[in-house]
């Protein structure tokens, strides 16, 4: 199960590699975002939600499991946040982290709607909009505090 969690991640971390190679500036984060709410026309999300179901079923009881399945969500945690400092650099490191967070529990949080309890896949554009209202409400927050120190 821990190679299986590898495996999946390795196919994950290749093709986001190959779709942000060539983008550049805001592309970069919305491919990120694209991808994982499979937005993405010829890139499609891996249909592997019942996989990870299954995964973190087993990592109540594993320990291993868990830690992997854990440092793989807090890498792409890392990553996402790291990318929105790339793509926001007014944004305070706080608040990328905080959105990759975020971003992390809302992928994740809706993918297991849909695959554990049949919620419908089309809700992936609601998800999708809460990143970008979130996005957009830290992204004015500190347009607002640069405003009134001016």
């Amino acid at each position: 199960m821990l190679a299986l969690c590898d495996h999946i991640a390795l196919m994950y971390r290749k093709t986001l590699v190959t779709l942000v190679r060539e983008a550049e500036g805001k592309d970069r984060i919305n491919i990120f975002f694209d991808f994982y709410f499979d937005l993405l026309e010829g890139s499609p999300k891996p249909r592997d939600d019942q996989i990870y179901d299954a995964l973190l079923s087993l990592s109540t009881a594993s320990p291993d499991i868990r830690d992997k399945l854990g440092s793989q969500y807090t890498l792409l945690k890392d990553v996402v946040s790291q990318e929105l400092q790339v793509s926001y650099p007014g944004l305070p490191i706080q608040a990328c982290e905080n959105l990759g967070y975020w971003f992390v529990c809302l992928m994740y949080g809706h993918w297991k709607m849909v695959a554990s309890l049949g919620f419908q896949e089309g809700q992936k554009f609601v998800a999708r909009d809460a990143i970008d209202r979130l996005l957009t409400s830290y992204v004015e927050k500190v347009e607002d505090h640069a405003q009134i120190n001016r």
